[in-house]
C-alpha cells in the first residue's frame, strides 16, 4: 500500500480539481458489508502517476486503490466527521493520519469556514481507542513526525501514527471545545514498498453543506501502466437515517460527481437508477437502499480521482461517501 503526492481538491467547493499539491489519504468507517447496506458501521458518536513495481513489462497487474482523503464540515454529534480504512493481507504497516483546519484556511488553498483546532481518535475493530491526538506536538512520536515532514502547518491540528495489522479502523474527527468547521482527513502509509497489506473498502461520513461545506473525497488508484480496476463509487442519505444507524439529520438527496486527474468530469448522478451502470451496481449487489440515493460504477486506470458529494436542488446533511473496489 503506497502513498504518493497528487491534486486535490481543496479550493471554493469547485467540481474540479484544483492546480494545488496536497497528500491524499487512507479514509473508511466501520459497517460490516449486507446487501445494500454501507460498507462500514456508522458510529452514533463521536501523484498523479503509479508507482513504480517489480513486475515484468510483459505482465500488467490489476491496478489497485492506494489512498483517499477527505475534505469535509465537522459539526458535533452525527455531524462529525468519520472516517476509516480497512487494511486487507498479511503483516503490519505504520500509518500516519492527520486532521487539518488552520492549513486549508491559508494559502494557497483558502477554504472559507474552517475548523479551527480539530482533535482526532483512532478506534479500531473491536470499538477500543488506539490513539487521539488535539495539537500534533504533544504527541508521543512527534519529533519523529516532524522529522519525516508529517507535521502539519498549524500548532493546533491533529496527528497520530500508530502501527496496524489487518482489520477496520475508523478516525474520528470532531473539534476541541465544540468547535465546528471544514477539515482535512489524510492518512499516510509509511511503508516504502513490497508490502503484502492493501485497502478494501473505503468510506468516509460527514456533514454535507453547500460551497466549501460539500464533502469532497479523493483517491488514487495505483497500478502498472495499462492496468485497470473496477470501483463503485456510493452517496448514501436516506439509508443511514433508518435502522440499524439511526444517524439524525441525514442528507435527503445526495448528488454525486466524479472528476478524474486531467480536471475531467467523468460521470454525475443524482438517483442511482439513472446512472449509466445502474445494472452494474444491481448485479454486483452495490445498489443503495433508496432511489434518491446515488452510485456509480466505472473501470479505473492508475491516477487519481474526486468525488463530489453535495445536495440536489441545494439540500444539505449528513451522507456517507463509499468507494469499492470490485
Amino acid at each position: 500500500m503506497l502513498f504518493y503526492q497528487a491534486k486535490q481538491a481543496l479550493t471554493g467547493g469547485s467540481h474540479s480539481l484544483s492546480t494545488t499539491t496536497q497528500w491524499l489519504a487512507v479514509v473508511s468507517s466501520d459497517i460490516p458489508n449486507s446487501g445494500n447496506a454501507p460498507s462500514e458501521s456508522v458510529p452514533d458518536s463521536a501523484p498523479t502517476e503509479a508507482a513504480p513495481t517489480t513486475t515484468p513489462p510483459d505482465a500488467v497487474s490489476e491496478a489497485t486503490l492506494s489512498n483517499l482523503s477527505t475534505r469535509g464540515y465537522v459539526g458535533t454529534g452525527d455531524s462529525q466527521m468519520i472516517a476509516g480504512f480497512i487494511v486487507t493481507g498479511t503483516g503490519t504497516t505504520t500509518v500516519t493520519i492527520r486532521a487539518l483546519g488552520p492549513t486549508i484556511a491559508a494559502a494557497p488553498y483558502n477554504v472559507a469556514g474552517t475548523i479551527s483546532d480539530p482533535s482526532l481518535t483512532i478506534v479500531d475493530g473491536t470499538g477500543s481507542v488506539v490513539a487521539s491526538n488535539d495539537n500534533w506536538a504533544d504527541y508521543p512520536s512527534a519529533s519523529e513526525i516532524q522529522s519525516d515532514g508529517r507535521s502539519p502547518s498549524n500548532a493546533s491540528e491533529a496527528v497520530v501514527r500508530i502501527s496496524v495489522t489487518p482489520g477496520n479502523y475508523t478516525a474520528i474527527v470532531s473539534g476541541a471545545g465544540g468547535v465546528t468547521g471544514v477539515a482535512l482527513v489524510e492518512v499516510y502509509d509509511e511503508a516504502t514498498g513490497g508490502s503484502s497489506i492493501e485497502l478494501g473498502n473505503l468510506s468516509t461520513r460527514a456533514f454535507v453543506g453547500t460551497g466549501d461545506s460539500q464533502m469532497i473525497a479523493g483517491f488514487i488508484v495505483a497500478g502498472d501502466t495499462g492496468s485497470t480496476s473496477t470501483v463503485t463509487i456510493r452517496a448514501l442519505g436516506p439509508t443511514i437515517a433508518a435502522a440499524p444507524y439511526n444517524v439524525s439529520g441525514t442528507i435527503a438527496d445526495p448528488f454525486l460527481t466524479i472528476v478524474d486527474g486531467t480536471g475531467s468530469v467523468v460521470a454525475s448522478v443524482d438517483n442511482w437508477e439513472s446512472s449509466t451502470s445502474a445494472s452494474a451496481i444491481s448485479s454486483s449487489g452495490r445498489n443503495p437502499g433508496n432511489t434518491v440515493e446515488s452510485a456509480h460504477q466505472l473501470s479505473v486506470s492508475p491516477g487519481n480521482y474526486t468525488a463530489i458529494i453535495s445536495g440536489a436542488g441545494g439540500v444539505t446533511g449528513v451522507s456517507l461517501v463509499e468507494v469499492y473496489k470490485e
